[in-house]
């Protein structure tokens, strides 16, 4: 058969060059060679120096046309195929054209082995041209038992250009496309994690999807989330991601380690290797910057502790300034450099959820450390106060009754009684019974507080409500939404706080002062007084439709002088805790004769005065036992100017001049006259006086008075 050269030449240029698509310009050039020679096949193939690989990328047949998908691949790794790599890929710039017994007895190799094994056709004869420069050839099989002669070598070495330059052309076309693929799978790969990483507030579930995610991109076996102190001596392992799913752990990783096994200056080396690396870095932990100093580090025996594999691919993303990280760990097959793209892809969100991440976990310690230091504080609250109301089987038997009753239901209580009888014990008790133990208990002396911050105090304000709101402030209600608000003194709430409170035990609603938002909280009210409410409602000085909403559940507290059976208890645990108080190095006995004296007076201040009584003779004792000679009723005490019995004996036997009761009595007796039995408010009697309305009521009732003087 005569050999057209120039025409071919001609046709196959113009077919190789006028298609961008290798695939579909090799295919039309083995139909025109094959018109003119014995041509079976045409293969495209490409040599990889650094993964030392033969690739066979495009097989062209009469019928069939195969990509690399279907192609094999062969590791040159005996030295016949080292030879033969080395001379294909450092030849640049060359184009070579072999024929098969050129490369046979100088390459010392059977490629019928992997012409065989690709899928080609059994052939006697090949001709090969090959372009160093681009590391890529093709292979012209010949036709069953047909050989190429001379003439089929010198066509294929005046097709070299051509060839060469549809090569170019394809492959520059390739690489286009594939980067142009590549973008937008990094832009589908990076909008998919930003999103599963930072969208998800849930930080062990945001790296959960993420690893489940990125698993289909890359063989990726565990993510571990890391966080170092600022010295690195100590690393932690906060989340394990795996194909078990999340876990929160805070292990020890220990991936600098002291001992023989790594002597010299550990701390040296950090410092180093610290400086040595960028602020957020992404590195394999089989780098040279890491391997350089592995006598220094345990990295490698603790991940194979942790269940990796010691021949798993190993990545690190770190951010210096959070002192934390992300290690992936990957299959020992996945290709190194397609794992640190797709993490370089992934740097700023995994960043982002880095901070996110540490921030929650930082937090979610602080909390912690918070409710254990709030359940300590706690602890020693009810070992100070104690567990137990002192006489709860004596003298307030009845109260603990009712509080137990009252307890686990939401009804608003008030509690009744003098002046130090242990009112807010009472309600303490109703709060750590009732189902919202565990919510706060908030307390609030209406009577110590100025007219004009009540409302602030208790419903909050915002911040420039008024002169010195500098910033917004929660008030009690809010602070006891879910718990208890004790309300103590409540007689002495001023007119205007006594509608808004009305409004709140109605509506369950308020407004801070100067806000226009309504707050809705749900607290427990317990209100308290020594003082007459139903008497101050008739003398219009508390809302009679507020205390009504207040006295659904009445307590009233019996003094200390009706409950004398309490007064040895009381006072051997005032003992005890005002000797932990006062860090006493002594415990001073309790002689029955000072007890006696305690059981016999009448304690006008109540367990207040007790309790006061107790550490005064704290104090005094030294050590000895304990005295109470300075215990003084100064209701019935006589004032500093009356003259003593000594220095006016006759004034003293005197029948017509009246003993000191006598005339306190005709005082307020007169005095009530004068009020028409007003008690309280301007022009009351307590206002003439000038005493405390409640210590004028029990001075009245001790010298047997009621309201009108009788």
């Amino acid at each position: 058969m005569t050999i057209q050269t120039d025409q071919i030449i001609t046709d196959i240029t113009l077919c190789i060059t006028s298609n961008l698509d290798i695939a579909t310009g090799l295919k039309e050039t083995r139909h025109i060679l094959s018109q003119s020679l014995p041509l079976s096949e045409l293969i495209l193939f490409s040599v990889n120096r650094q993964n030392r690989r033969l690739q066979f990328l495009i097989r062209v047949g009469e019928t069939t046309a195969s990509n690399n998908e279907n192609l094999s691949s062969f590791l040159l790794q005996t030295p016949d195929e080292v030879a033969l790599r080395e001379k294909m890929t450092q030849q640049s710039g060359t184009l070579h054209t072999y024929r098969r017994a050129t490369l046979e007895k100088e390459f010392k190799i059977q490629i019928d082995k992997y012409l065989i094994e690709a899928g080609a056709l059994p052939s006697a004869d090949l001709l090969m041209l090959f372009d160093s420069s681009l590391h890529t050839g093709l292979i012209a099989i010949a036709l069953g038992n047909h050989a190429f002669t001379d003439a089929h070598h010198d066509l294929f070495e005046r097709l070299k250009m051509p060839f060469r330059a549809a090569m170019v052309n394809a492959l520059q076309y390739s690489k286009a496309a594939h980067m142009r693929d590549a973008l937008a799978d990094d832009n589908l790969l990076f909008r998919e994690a930003t999103i599963r990483l930072t969208g998800e507030t849930d930080i062990p579930e945001a790296f959960h999807s993420t690893f489940e995610f990125l698993k289909q991109t890359v063989d990726l076996q565990q993510m571990l989330l890391i966080t170092m102190n600022e010295d690195l001596q100590e690393q932690r392992i906060l989340l394990r991601v795996d194909d078990t799913g999340p876990s929160t752990v805070t292990e020890s990783l220990e991936l600098f380690k002291v001992g023989e096994k790594y002597a010299g200056d550990v701390s040296t080396v950090r410092k180093e290797l610290e400086q040595k690396l960028p602020n957020v870095f992404i590195s394999n932990l089989r780098d040279t910057v890491w391997q350089a100093n592995l006598k220094y580090f345990s990295f490698f025996d603790r991940l194979e502790e942790l269940g990796i594999s010691p021949d798993a691919t190993t990545i690190v993303l770190g951010a210096k300034n959070i002192r934390s990280g992300v290690l992936f760990v990957f299959k020992p097959s996945v290709s190194t450099q397609r794992c640190l793209h797709v993490i370089e892809t992934l740097k700023e969100p995994f960043v982002i959820s880095l901070r996110n991440a540490i921030r929650l976990y930082t937090l979610e310690a602080q909390r912690n450390r918070l409710a254990e230091e709030n359940r300590a504080l706690l602890y020693e609250m009810q070992q100070e106060v104690g567990d137990r109301v002192i006489g709860m089987h004596g003298g307030l038997r009845v109260v603990m009754t009712l509080v137990t009753q009252v307890a686990k239901r939401p009804s608003p209580v008030l509690i009744v009684g003098e002046t130090g009888t242990g009112k807010e014990v009472i309600a303490s008790a109703i709060h750590r019974l009732s189902e919202r133990s565990a919510a706060p208990f908030i307390s609030i002396n209406c009577g110590a507080i100025p007219e004009t911050l009540v409302d602030s105090e208790l419903f909050g304000h915002e911040k420039g409500a008024f002169t010195g709101a500098n910033e917004r402030k929660r008030g009690r209600f809010e602070r006891a939404d879910g718990g208890t608000l004790f309300l103590d003194e409540i007689g002495e709430l001023p007119a205007s706080a006594q509608v808004k409170l009305l409004r709140v035990l109605q509506e369950k609603e308020f407004e801070r002062v100067g806000g226009s938002q309504i707050i809705r909280a749900n607290a427990r009210l317990i209100a308290a007084t020594n003082r007459d409410l139903p008497q101050m409602v008739r003398d219009g000085q508390f809302r009679e439709d507020l205390f009504f909403r207040l006295n659904v559940f009445p307590i009233h507290i019996p003094p200390l002088r009706h409950r004398l059976q309490d007064i040895p208890t009381l006072a051997y645990y005032f003992i005890e805790s005002k000797i932990r108080q006062l860090n006493l190095p002594f415990r001073p006995a309790l002689p029955p004769a000072e007890l006696q004296k305690l059981i016999e007076y009448s304690w006008p201040g109540n367990v207040r005065e007790l309790q006061n009584a107790i550490e005064r003779a704290l104090i005094l004792s030294r050590g000895e036992p304990l005295h109470f000679s300075l215990l003084t009723d100064y209701h019935n005490a006589p004032s500093s100017d009356a003259k003593s019995p000594c220095s006016a004996p006759a004034e003293a036997e005197s029948e017509d001049f009246p003993s000191y009761r006598d005339s306190q009595k005709a005082y307020f007796k007169k005095l009530l006259k004068k009020t028409n039995g007003k008690i309280a408010g301007q022009g009351g009697a307590a206002d003439i006086s000038g005493m405390n309305p409640s210590t004028l009521r029990s001075k009245l009732k001790k010298l047997k008075l009621d309201h009108n003087g009788d």
